[in-house]
């Protein structure tokens, strides 16, 4: 999981955007810094780590985040173009 010095190295991503920053895995924390990069702006996030989830948010693998007034199916195109995910839900 990732460390809370690992947290400070981001540019747009702060600890107090997640309810457990330290359980997120620190490769999809990463992509999503980059990918705020790409959007130009900061999303709200909605969820990360979900206890007792047994799929990726229950890994720390997935985040949920949303960008108000932009519409999501330019952000999930810009997701899936960026190459950054491994996967995308929806």
């Amino acid at each position: 999981m990732i460390t809370s010095d690992q947290l400070k190295s981001f540019l747009h991503v702060q600890p107090s955007d997640f309810e457990c920053p330290d359980r997120l895995d620190y490769s999809i924390v990463n992509a999503y810094d980059h990918f705020i990069n790409q959007v130009g702006s900061k999303p709200i996030y909605l969820s990360g780590y979900r206890p007792g989830d047994p799929r990726q948010h229950g890994l720390g693998l997935a985040i949920d985040p949303t960008w108000p007034g932009r519409d999501p199916v330019e952000i999930w195109n810009l997701a899936r173009q960026s190459h950054l995910f491994n996967g995308l839900g929806v």
